[in-house]
């Protein structure tokens, strides 16, 4: 049946997006927690803050676009490979300045 197939899709996706959401939160609590005992201050804990919503606020037009153009399957696909190849380029940025 297509139509059990398709939920057992979306339960897959809206796992994986979910355990992708913790860790952002977990994330954003350590950097939140990292600007301020290093001095950043009230302005330094909002710049952050700003800088985690700002992309959503000001892509979301476009992304909306971008989705009622195009299959939903393979904007999921291309967006997660640039993702996996974002981390892998800071993660070795990040190796390489330690």
């Amino acid at each position: 049946m297509p139509f059990m197939n398709g939920r057992r899709d979306v339960s897959l996706v809206a796992a994986a997006k979910g355990v992708s959401w913790l860790g952002d939160e977990a994330a954003l609590v350590a950097l939140t927690l990292h600007t301020q005992s290093s001095g950043g201050g009230a302005a330094g804990v909002a710049a952050l803050l700003i800088a985690n919503t700002l992309p959503i606020v000001l892509l979301s037009g476009p992304v909306g676009r971008l989705v009622d153009r195009h299959d939903n399957r393979l904007l999921l696909a291309v967006s997660s490979i640039v993702q996996l190849v974002a981390s892998l380029a800071a993660q070795e940025e990040v190796e390489r300045s330690s």
